[in-house]
């Protein structure tokens, strides 16, 4: 694709769900997309972490925390300013009030 302009959006929510939906933008909307932005050269490439990041079992939970942290922010930055937040529902088993 020479000559083209690669353009980068990240998706981020949580890795345990949305999965429906960050599917639902790689094998629906991405496609429309890029053929949208074909005639002007453009390929949309949809940035999405849930299976990439790899942490050592070696490292305690803060280092394994940290190292995904860093790797998602390197991520962020590389599409800025791209970004699509998922933001769903949110539900407790139960609330104890005071």
């Amino acid at each position: 694709m020479k000559n083209w302009k690669t353009i980068k959006i990240f998706v981020s929510s949580t890795f345990k769900d949305m999965d429906v939906e960050r599917d639902a933008l790689r094998n629906i909307v991405l496609p429309r997309l890029n053929e949208h932005f074909a005639p002007h050269k453009r390929n949309i490439q949809i940035i999405d972490l849930r299976h990439s990041v790899e942490t050592d079992s070696r490292q305690t939970a803060d280092e394994r925390e940290r190292c995904v942290f860093n790797i998602c922010m390197d991520e962020i930055l590389s599409c800025k300013p791209y970004f699509i937040g998922l933001i769903g529902p949110v539900s407790y088993t139960h609330l104890t009030l005071p």
